[in-house]
């Protein structure tokens, strides 16, 4: 195994094992990790103190400690996304104002748990051989109140992210990666050279619904500080709401010491997917989604045929089922299971129709593949026999062509 895909590893059993990553009532902070690799030379680094300022590192300045350099360096920017779990966020979703408690303890001591990401992936680096350094925990690092770029810092794990693959801007400035907007980000840069991940994307903010011309703007309406507007996102105003004497208190009240906000990430489209191009399953409102899994989501089905009817969808858009990958069908089917014991103890069914329409001929409507479930309850059909063979109406009674 190469020191790329060792390392990748060691994130993600780091994400799942540790113990910092464990809130007060038991719940994790954080899913399991997206991770992405940018080569240190790429010229987008040095792009950034132009579009960012002056005052952005260069992986090179990082590793020579702040310094300026000569010019960019062989190695690698390594950067990572911690997906915040579906129970934090939906205790955000409920929320109007301020960010619920434990959404203000991810942020928090969640981004305790990050820095402590940093430091393994600093000593793993370390040990592999190679020099590296974590942006973040380096004493120059520091916020930057700048004229043209407004409230900015010398190294942004946002626009890491972005170089490394893993996501694109929204209209409020946060990532939307494959795994959504509610998350926290980390890298660190090694003069270690490892394969870049591709940047399967074109312009830096086409994961955003709005920013590609079609209609949302629910983040606009879910800031209560009205930061956000659709000529983008006004770093001041929102640093001044969040970081208030409002918030201080309820920070208090939360035992932290940072809180964020959030309410932008979440109750939003884009809270956990990247919402695609006139898909309503890339595109769920949070009230429709039952449970959801690394690569799974169940949901509700908008017109059900019984109660309980419900979807087992893939987070990535594919349209049939035989475009899945190993994983998802995986997933998939422990998906279908856990939803079946979810309705056998809620509406103790009789039985259930489990079917695929895979393609138009199929009478597949929606071209994201989906496995209903619809649960069958004694009389809701005057003969059920033949179950899905009633696709074909004349072809089902194959009892009477004996």
């Amino acid at each position: 195994m190469d020191i790329k895909a060792q390392l990748q590893r060691e994130i993600c059993q780091f994400v799942e094992k540790h113990s910092g990553n464990v809130g007060e009532e038991g719940g994790r902070y954080f899913e399991a990790p997206l991770v992405g690799f940018a080569s240190a030379a790429d010229s987008l680094f040095e792009d950034y103190k132009r579009i960012i300022g002056p005052f952005h590192w260069t992986p090179a300045e990082i590793l020579n400690q702040g310094a300026p350099t000569a010019g960019p360096m062989e190695g690698t920017v390594v950067s990572w996304v911690l997906p915040i779990t579906e129970p934090v966020r939906m205790s955000n979703r409920m929320e109007d104002r301020y960010p619920s408690r434990q959404w203000g303890h991810t942020r928090n001591f969640g981004e305790l748990f990050n820095d402590e990401v940093r430091k393994m992936v600093v000593v793993f680096l370390t040990k592999q051989g190679g020099q590296a350094a974590a942006p973040m925990l380096m004493e120059g690092w520091k916020r930057v109140d700048d004229v043209k770029a407004g409230l900015a810092s010398t190294w942004s794990e946002r626009h890491a992210a972005y170089a490394a693959g893993l996501g694109t801007f929204s209209i409020n400035d946060g990532l939307i990666t494959s795994r959504g907007i509610a998350h926290r980000c980390g890298s660190v840069i090694t003069d270690i050279v490892m394969e870049p991940t591709a940047r399967p994307y074109v312009d830096h903010r086409e994961n955003c619904l709005l920013c590609r011309g079609e209609e949302c703007g629910i983040c606009i309406q879910r800031c209560p500080a009205g930061a956000i507007s659709g000529d983008g996102h006004d770093k001041d105003l929102c640093n001044r709401y969040t970081y208030g004497g409002q918030f201080k208190s309820l920070a208090k009240k939360y035992g932290a010491k940072e809180i964020g906000c959030g309410l932008c990430q979440t109750d939003v489209p884009c809270e956990s997917q990247v919402p695609s191009l006139n898909c309503p399953f890339c595109s769920l409102t949070p009230d429709r989604v039952i449970s959801e899994s690394e690569y799974s989501i169940t949901i509700r089905d908008a017109f059900p045929v019984s109660e309980g009817h419900s979807l087992i969808i893939p987070r990535r858009h594919v349209q049939s089922f035989f475009e899945l990958r190993p994983v998802e069908k995986e997933a998939i089917l422990q998906a279908l299971e856990e939803a079946k014991e979810a309705l056998d103890a809620k509406h103790s069914p009789k039985g259930y129709n489990i079917g695929i329409n895979d393609g138009e001929a199929a009478g597949q409507t929606v071209p994201h593949m989906h496995v209903h479930l619809i649960p069958r309850y004694k009389g809701d059909s005057k003969d059920p026999r033949g179950g899905v063979r009633w696709v074909i109406p004349e072809k089902a009674k194959y009892w009477e062509k004996g």
